[in-house]
C-alpha cells in the first residue's frame, strides 16, 4: 500500500533503472574549478573570499575590507550569478563584517567581531533578498570578546564563536548557541577545564545537533598545542574532548573544525610532518572523541598550512592549503580524502591560479560541490580577492554516507524528492524536482560508488 505520489515515483525510478547509461565516476588528480567567482562592486584590499559557506544552490562570500566595514555577498552556484549583497543596517568601519559566513535553510549569517568596541555581532539576513532580518549579541556582550570571530548554522541553531569571552580566565574563550526560530540565545559553552588563552571558539561547526569548536591555544598536550570539544546544541553539554595522538608545541590543532555524520575534522596547520608548518588534519568519532585518523598531503611542504580551513561533505574532506605553491608561491590549494578511511580522493586547482592567491584560505563543501576562497587574488585590484566553485568527486547517490548503495538510498532520494529536501536536488536547475533530478541519482545508482 503507498501513497499515488509515492508509487509514481518508485515506477519512473525502475523503469529510469532500465535505460540511463551509467555515468562515469571522478577520479583523483588535479580537479579544476567549474566557475569563479567575483563581486560587482569588488576593490582592491577587499579580501573578498575571506570566508565563505554554500548550501546546495547558493554560496555565501565573505569580504573583510569591503563596502563600510565589511561586505558579504551570495551567488549562484550554478551559474556564478551575484544575487544578493548584503549590508548590515549599523555598520561602520573597524567591525570586520565577514569575518565568518554561515547559509542555511535560505538564511545567511555573518559575523562582525570588531563590531561595538568588538563585543561583536553576527548579523542575520535573508539569502534571496538580502534583507537583514536580526542581529544577534552575546546576552554577557563584553567589549573585546570578539563575538562573531566563527559563525555556523545547520539544524535550527547557530553557533557563534567569541575567542576573546573571559568566562575561564583571560581570553579563554566560549561559544554561544541560538534557535533559529525566534533568533534568541538558548546556550553558551564553556568548558570546565577552560582555562585562560586558549582561545575557544575560533573556530565552530555544527551538524546533527552537535557542536565542535577549536580552542587553538589550550596546552593539554603541550603549548600551544590546541584542543577541540564537541557539545550538544540544545543543552551545551559537553560530549567529548579532542586532542591529537601527536600532539607537539604550537601546532593550533583547532584553527579550523568541521563536522559531519558523527565525524569531526581538525586542522593543525603549524603541524610539522613534512616540514614547518606543512600542516595536518585529524578525524575523530565526534560521540567518543577517539581518533580515527591523521591525514597528510601527499606533497606537502613546509609552510604549506594544510588544514589551514577545512570542510566536510558526503564523506569527503576539504583541506584548505592557502600555502601550497603548485600554481606558484602561495598560490594555495584544497585537498581531499575520503573521511571513512583517509583516502585521498584529489587535489583542487584553480585554473587561472598564480602566486600569493592563498587560494584555500576558506572552504566550503555542500551537495557535492566545494567553495574556495583566494582572498588576495587581484582580478579586482590588489589583494582584491576571488572565489571558486568545483564539483566534488564521490558517489552521489549514496544519500545516507554509508558506502553503499541500497535500498536504503532509494527510499532516502524518493521522501527527499516528495519533502523538496536540498539532499533530492542533484541537477541544474537547483531548487526545481524534476526528472533530471531523478536522471541524476539513477545514473549515479547504477554507477556505483568509486
Amino acid at each position: 500500500m503507498c501513497k499515488k505520489t509515492t508509487c509514481v515515483i518508485r515506477f519512473s525510478l525502475v523503469g529510469l533503472m532500465l535505460h540511463v547509461i551509467p555515468a562515469a565516476a571522478l577520479g583523483g588528480g588535479i580537479i579544476g574549478d567549474d566557475l569563479k567567482l567575483l563581486p560587482g562592486d569588488g576593490a582592491a584590499f577587499d579580501q573578498f573570499g575571506y570566508s565563505i559557506d554554500i548550501d546546495g544552490p547558493r554560496v555565501a562570500v565573505g569580504a573583510i575590507f569591503g563596502g563600510t566595514g565589511g561586505a558579504a555577498y551570495v551567488f549562484d552556484a550554478a551559474t556564478g550569478t551575484q544575487t544578493a549583497e548584503l549590508v548590515p543596517a549599523d555598520g561602520v568601519s573597524g567591525d570586520a563584517f565577514g569575518t565568518s559566513i554561515a547559509i542555511d535553510g535560505g538564511f545567511v549569517a555573518v559575523g562582525s567581531p570588531g563590531h561595538d568596541a568588538s563585543a561583536g555581532s553576527v548579523y542575520i539576513f535573508d539569502a534571496d533578498t538580502g534583507a537583514q532580518i536580526a542581529e544577534l549579541v552575546a546576552g554577557d556582550r563584553v567589549a573585546g570578546d570578539n563575538f562573531g570571530t566563527s559563525v555556523a548554522m545547520a539544524g535550527g541553531f547557530v553557533a557563534v564563536g567569541a575567542p576573546f569571552d573571559g568566562d575561564m580566565g583571560f581570553f579563554s574563550g566560549a561559544v554561544y548557541v541560538f534557535e533559529t526560530a525566534t533568533w534568541t540565545q538558548v546556550g553558551k559553552f564553556v568548558p570546565a577545564d577552560g582555562e585562560s588563552g586558549d582561545r575557544l571558539g575560533v573556530s565552530v561547526a555544527i551538524d546533527g545537533g552537535r557542536v565542535t569548536a577549536g580552542a587553538y591555544l589550550d596546552d593539554d598536550a603541550g603549548n600551544n598545542t590546541g584542543a577541540a570539544y564537541v557539545f550538544d546544541a540544545a543543552t551545551a553539554a559537553q560530549v567529548s574532548k579532542l586532542l591529537p595522538d601527536d600532539g607537539a608545541t604550537d601546532d593550533w590543532f583547532g584553527t579550523s573544525v568541521a563536522i559531519e555524520n558523527g565525524v569531526v575534522a581538525v586542522g593543525s596547520y603549524q603541524d610539522d610532518d613534512n616540514g614547518t608548518d606543512s600542516g595536518s588534519v585529524y578525524l575523530y568519532d565526534a560521540d567518543t572523541g577517539a581518533q580515527i585518523a591523521k591525514l597528510t598531503a601527499g606533497d606537502g611542504a613546509e609552510f604549506d598550512q594544510f588544514g589551514f580551513t577545512v570542510a566536510l561533505d558526503r564523506g569527503v574532506v576539504v583541506v584548505g592549503t592557502p600555502g601550497d605553491d603548485d600554481n606558484g608561491p602561495d598560490s594555495g590549494s584544497a585537498y581531499l580524502f575520503d573521511a571513512s578511511n583517509g583516502d585521498p580522493l584529489g587535489k583542487l586547482l584553480p585554473g587561472d591560479g598564480t602566486f600569493n592567491d592563498f587560494f584555500g584560505w576558506a572552504v566550503a563543501a555542500d551537495n557535492g560541490r566545494a567553495a574556495g576562497g583566494a582572498v588576495f587574488d587581484g582580478d579586482n585590484g590588489s589583494w582584491s580577492g576571488s572565489a571558486y566553485v568545483f564539483t566534488l568527486p564521490g558517489c552521489p547517490a549514496d544519500l545516507n554516507d554509508d558506502g553503499v548503495l541500497d535500498l536504503l538510498d532509494v527510499n532516502a532520494f524518493i521522501a527527499g524528492f516528495i519533502a523538496h529536501d536540498p539532499i533530492a536536488d542533484l541537477a541544474e536547475p537547483f531548487g526545481v524536482f524534476d526528472l533530471a533530478d531523478l536522471g541524476v541519482f539513477v545514473s549515479s545508482f547504477l554507477a556505483g560508488c568509486p
